[in-house]
């Protein structure tokens, strides 16, 4: 975090400023300059610097501002007085202490959460960095690391980190954020209504991404529909003119460009397969490569050809995103054309804005009038991703999207895409026997993207050992028969599934057709099962919520493997 002072917090966050001096410790002409260090009154404090933003008491650092957030198992203010004597240079509060130590400043608050949001929208305003807001039911982090990496082939990048994608991880990525960056990425989670709205205020996006509408958290939001809204809640912290792009083969995403209120205040473009889509992937197919040195890990390839609009749309930049246009992807545009609009941030009420110096520049211009010449060279982009999944190619299309609309040419969009470092969704390979532990979490979308890499590999056999998807809420019943008719319609000869839950997502692959299925109700009973189809010349996927612990049958199948390869 690069420094702010006292004043610009309170100028963010609102507040009332508690100083020592409000109980009685007052400096007054007489004292030493000792005395006054060490009991300033408030005017003098204005000038404390700021160094870093902290909301785990663990984690004290000097020069820091601890926000004490409250929880339903927690409350930060029982920290306050270790926080401060630990070097923190204040506190932001809703409680007033007892004591104030002298020298720390204390700034009261009526929700430390919401001006832990207002102060990192401040920060986030006093830096000319474009930002990309990426939401959706599935698929967010997978999309967030490919755009990161392929906009890292031409820009400074800064970007969220693990989970770090709520009301409290959002404002932390955001406060590590420098003058040298030139692009910001935020993934932005949610599991009721309101939370993308908050978020989205807080980071400002000039580019919003949806993924796509599933059923993450349909027990909480009760239906698609609902899911859809809270989604499109993305464009409530957004400016006019400003950029979004959406999977076009989702089902729900398409009805945003028939909402008379959104098109003709926002640039709307449809990344995916269909025909929708202006920017459209072609020709995915899975490559299976030799394995890393000294591991088990193969080396997959996702391969996939990109078209793109035959006229590059209106480039989107802040200072250092250059808005001119050149390489061998795009056509050329019209000089006369250009038009620089200022764009800014829209502001809540509720947040203060900040000065000038945060405005955001949208380059509106760079758009080819009919009839002007074009160079005749083809807007298209031939990938090659370090990962596996014909699922990434929507990722994929996002990314060149995004890139696109930054002005990065085709060699730069390569070079990118050779730091995306793949996901969780790894092969490992023993023999002719292909693993892919795929245990952390499971949805509906996810469980069928995986079949449908599992349905392409050049394998003899293929089997999928599945356990509960946790959080569907009434609609489970229904969301596990689709995952089992789609693990019939993938092609796969044997399904193990584990659970309560999983015993309908057996009975419907049945029903389709599938023969071979085997259902157990927890997972020690599963184990000889497992170590019977771990087999030459087979690939197996296990997959599950991750509190089903399917990592663990994984575990068995890759003994098994490993005695089957030194044979």
């Amino acid at each position: 975090m690069e420094k702010i002072l006292l004043h610009e917090l309170l100028e963010a966050v609102g507040g009332k400023l508690l100083t020592a001096a409000d109980k009685g410790c007052t400096a007054s002409p007489e004292m030493s300059a000792e005395e006054r260090d060490v009991c300033p009154d408030a005017e003098d404090m204005m000038s404390t610097e700021i160094l870093s933003v902290v909301t785990d008491s663990r984690k004290i650092e000097p020069g820091c501002v601890f926000f004490a957030l409250c929880g339903e198992r927690f409350d930060g203010h029982a920290f306050v007085d270790s926080a401060v004597k630990s070097g923190a240079a204040g506190c932001v509060i809703s409680k007033e202490p007892e004591n104030l130590v002298p020298g720390k400043f204390y700034v009261l608050v009526e929700d430390t959460l919401r001006a832990l949001g207002r102060l990192a929208h401040y920060y986030r305003m006093k830096f000319d960095v474009t930002v990309i807001g990426i939401t959706g039911s599935v698929g967010k982090t997978t999309c967030r690391e490919m755009v990161s990496a392929v906009l890292s082939g031409r820009f400074l990048v800064h970007h969220t980190e693990g989970n770090f994608n709520n009301e409290i991880g959002l404002p932390m990525t955001i406060f590590n954020l420098s003058h040298e960056h030139e692009v910001m990425v935020l993934e932005m989670g949610m599991n009721h209504p309101g939370e993308i709205s908050r978020l989205t205020r807080i980071a400002s996006p000039d580019i919003a991404v949806i993924t796509n509408i599933g059923t993450a958290h349909i027990g909480l939001l009760g239906s698609r529909e609902n899911i859809f809204l809270a989604k499109k809640e993305i464009f409530e912290g957004m400016s006019e003119g400003s950029a979004a792009i959406l999977c076009g083969d989702d089902d729900f995403l398409p009805k945003i460009a028939e909402d008379p209120a959104l098109p003709g205040k926002f640039r709307i473009f449809y990344a995916g397969k269909g025909s929708l889509c202006s920017y459209r992937g072609l020709d995915t197919r899975i490559e299976i490569g030799d394995m890393v040195t000294g591991s088990h890990r193969a080396l997959i390839k996702t391969t996939c050809r990109i078209s793109l609009p035959d006229v590059r749309p209106a480039v989107i930049g802040g200072s250092g995103i250059s808005a001119e246009i050149s390489g061998d992807l795009s056509e050329k545009a019209a000089e006369a054309g250009q038009e620089a609009v200022e764009g800014g941030s829209k502001v809540p009420e509720d947040v203060p804005k900040a000065g000038e110096n945060g405005q955001k520049a949208m380059e509106s211009g760079q758009e080819t009038a009919e009839g002007d010449a074009r160079d005749g060279r083809q807007r298209e982009v031939e990938l090659r991703i370090a990962a596996a999944g014909l699922h990434l190619v929507w990722p994929a299309t996002i990314a060149v999207a995004v890139a696109d609309l930054l002005g990065m040419t085709g060699e730069e969009i390569l070079k990118g895409m050779e730091n995306f470092s793949g996901q969780r969704l790894r092969c490992e390979k023993y023999g002719d026997i292909l693993l892919f532990d795929d245990t952390y979490n499971a949805s509906p979308e996810s469980m069928k993207s995986s079949l449908d890499l599992i349905s392409c590999l050049p394998v003899r056999k293929k089997a999928a050992v599945l356990g509960d998807m946790l959080e569907q809420g009434e609609f489970a019943g229904r969301l596990h028969r689709e995952v089992g008719a789609a693990a019939a319609k993938a092609g796969i000869d044997t399904l193990i599934t584990v659970g309560s839950l999983s015993v309908d997502m057996a009975d419907e692959a049945l029903r389709e057709g599938l023969k071979d299925v085997r259902v157990f109700h927890d997972r020690e009973s599963a184990e000889k099962a497992v170590e019977e189809i771990t087999q030459p010349g087979t690939v197996i996927l296990f997959k599950a919520s991750h509190s089903m612990a399917l990592d663990r049958l994984a575990a068995v199948s890759r003994k098994k493997a490993e005695a089957q390869e030194e044979k």
